[in-house]
């Protein structure tokens, strides 16, 4: 039975059917990022969406006009401004501000606001017990506690950034370039084993050759793809990090109190999830990862923003007149 389907594939109706299977696959993996940054950003935002009694939770009046001073301050063109709705902003589940969608497509991008962003000096107590770490409340008296506590709450400035940063990363064109080598991959990886196939006469060599062959083949463009994709996230992580810590000294100062405050939070979840606790977080604070780099590492921006801050200061001392 096995062979009689493998040797389909070497007919030409099996062939067809291959090339029919890649077209598929491709176009799959090009909808598959696609559509949920585009035409159903709307109910992708449903999935990531805080609800509380059965109701989105609304962004507070007073984050709304935050974001439409940050849309002053990066002086986004009209269009692009009218493609992030601010009147759309959500509150997001979980403690990280993101986006959805693309200001470089007709759909634009929404804006999910984290929860802690109406935090003022303290977190309440009934806002406490909604949290958990690991499935098990937080010891808020714990110095890991505090410690936790401290970092879910920002200030205007750093908040000011992270939307900032947010609108920034929203206006390029990563969505089209990544569901773009999303297709790529996938039909490279269906175009270069044709290509064996037909030179190498792989058909009527043993399977487990073949097998081996397709493997290879495969890891090699899986590879490939992980790599570009990671190098692409990297390029406009730093790029919106640059627009945005650059407007003015309050955004920079925001930057630092930003990536700091999260490098903070992750310590804090380091202690507070035990033996879990290393396995994601690195004593400095970052993301643990292996052989990828999927972010630009939180100590990184930290320090660039530390850099950024200093320069603006550096820029509003008088110059000493020199003696001739």
């Amino acid at each position: 039975m096995t062979n009689k389907f493998v040797a389909f594939f070497a007919t030409p109706n099996g062939q067809a059917t291959s090339a029919v299977a890649a077209l598929l696959a491709t176009s799959s993996a090009l909808l598959a990022k696609y559509l949920p940054n585009s035409l159903l950003v709307e109910q992708t935002r449903e999935f990531i969406q805080l609800f509380k009694d059965g109701l989105p939770v609304p962004v507070s009046a007073e984050t709304i006009k935050k974001i439409d001073q940050v849309k002053s301050d990066l002086k986004l063109d009209k269009d692009v401004a009218n493609r992030i709705p601010t009147e759309k902003a959500f509150t997001v589940f979980g403690f990280d501000v993101l986006h959805i969608g693309s200001a470089t497509f007709k759909t634009g991008a929404l804006l999910g606001i984290p929860i802690n962003f109406s935090y003022k000096s303290s977190i309440s107590e009934a806002d406490k017990k909604k949290i958990l770490v690991g499935q098990q409340t937080v010891h808020w008296s714990s110095p890991e506690g505090l410690a936790l506590e401290s970092s879910l709450i920002l200030s205007d400035s750093a908040q000011k950034y992270a939307i900032a940063r947010e609108m920034a990363k929203a206006n390029t064109h990563h969505v089209a370039l990544q569901t773009g080598l999303n297709g790529v991959s996938v039909f490279a990886y269906y175009y270069v084993t044709y290509a064996f196939n037909r030179r190498a006469n792989m058909f009527a060599r043993p399977l487990k050759l073949r097998v081996t062959l397709y493997s290879l083949l495969g890891s090699i463009v899986f590879t490939t793809w992980l790599f570009l994709k990671d190098f692409t996230t990297y390029h406009w992580e730093e790029k919106g990090d640059e627009k945005a810590g650059s407007i003015s000294e309050e955004y920079a100062q925001g930057a630092l109190e930003f990536y700091s405050k999260i490098l903070q939070r992750n310590l804090a979840m380091r202690s507070l999830l035990g033996d879990e606790g290393p396995k994601l977080y690195t004593s400095s604070g970052n993301d643990r990862e292996t052989f990828r780099t999927k972010h630009v590492p939180f100590v990184v921006l930290r320090d660039r923003a530390a850099l950024r801050c200093e320069s603006f200061k550096k820029s509003k001392e008088p110059e000493v007149p020199t003696s001739s």
